[in-house]
């Protein structure tokens, strides 16, 4: 100044750098399921320690002053790096899609069902919608996958373990249901009775447990060997069975398992039969050696017997008779040998009267 130049000035000023870095996520395609994990990482290229660092999500500011934050929904991540008061000039930012895991129950109808029956299997689902596009189903039967069965609800008819596999772009949840055999018993109505001079077993509904008759329900007879006899119709002619086989022996037991058509619902039930007499014997000896000792009218249903002698008394009485008179008085003493005379009143109103001999 004046011609005087300075003899000793000097200035100091500090240069401080942008920080410069890269980003990237722990996810190798920036892909992750909303059950997954994930971390954006910012990783220094100019520096080492001393930055901060703010967080945004779609432009809105988001919790993490660090070089990482977590990956909580979908959209674009950026980070701002601060060192020294100097700012990255390059933007750092990272676009991550987290999909939805699928979640959804399994109902069902008919899932306890028997043969023939069709059980529905559907997906209800919680967070997303049947007619997403990006939803796919997988059905598997007993571990195995049925490429058939692509879709939400499906139609079986087997027994066994179904899975689904519900996939949103990869994200994937299974769950599983049991389609199981109906065992609840089908009641049977069992009665035997004498028609005509055969012994006719009866299998019938109960309280209309099923619908009798042929193209309604199946039967199937077996003797106490387990050998089919008989039709198929809702009775069985004892008396002829045992024509045709002789060697019966009494008391045996014959079996009727019923199938429901078209359902294929089945039960069993089992009859004691211990007669196929159906006329009555002019005869008894009550002698104790097993032939002929009582008067024997099981089958015939008898509601109320009554023994008379020659002269007219009443000697003997019971209900509900079966084969218990062997020639005894209703005080329990023998009867003399000779000619009785009986009445027999039947459960299905019929009476039957004749005479009977004892000889000992």
């Amino acid at each position: 100044a004046n011609g005087c130049p300075n003899v000793n000035a000097t200035a100091s000023i500090t240069i401080n750098i942008n920080p410069t870095a890269t980003i990237a996520s722990s996810d190798a395609d920036n892909t992750i399921c909303s059950n997954d994990l994930a971390t954006i990482i910012v990783t220094p290229t100019n520096y080492t320690i001393g930055a901060t660092y703010s967080w945004t999500l779609n432009g809105n500011p988001i919790a993490g002053t660090t070089n990482t934050v977590p990956v909580t929904t979908s959209g674009t991540y950026a980070v701002t790096i601060t060192l020294n008061g100097c700012a990255n000039v390059i933007p750092l930012s990272l676009t991550f899609t987290v999909n939805s895991l699928p979640n959804f129950t399994l109902s069902g109808t008919n899932l306890v069902k028997c043969l023939n029956e069709t059980a529905s299997i559907s997906v209800v689902p919680a967070n997303f919608s049947l007619t997403d596009p990006t939803i796919t189903y997988t059905w598997s039967y007993n571990g195995t996958v049925d490429t058939s069965l692509t879709t939400s609800t499906i139609n079986i008819t087997n027994y066994g373990t179904y899975s689904v596999e519900v996939n949103n772009l990869g994200c994937i949840t299974t769950h599983q249901i049991e389609v199981t055999l109906d065992t609840t018993g089908i009641p049977i109505g069992t009665n035997g009775e004498c028609v005509g001079v055969n012994y006719i077993l009866t299998a019938s509904p109960v309280s209309g447990s099923f619908t009798p008759g042929i193209g309604n329900v199946s039967y199937v007879w077996k003797n106490a060997s387990g050998t089919v006899v008989g039709t198929n119709a809702d009775t069985f002619n004892v008396s002829e069975y045992v024509r045709n086989n002789p060697s019966t022996t009494f008391p045996t037991t014959f079996t009727v398992t019923i199938v429901t058509i078209p359902e294929g619902c089945t039960d069993t039930t089992t009859f004691n039969v211990s007669t196929s007499i159906c006329t009555i014997q002019k005869g008894i000896s009550p002698n104790g050696d097993g032939d002929n000792d009582t008067f024997d009218l099981r089958g015939l249903n008898v509601k109320q017997l009554e023994i008379f002698n020659r002269y007219g008394a009443k000697v003997y009485s019971f209900t509900n008779y079966t084969n218990q008179w062997a020639g005894q008085s209703n005080k329990g003493q023998e009867l003399p040998d000779g000619t009785y005379y009986y009445v027999i009143d039947q459960n299905n109103g019929e009476t039957k009267t004749g005479w009977i001999y004892i000889n000992k």
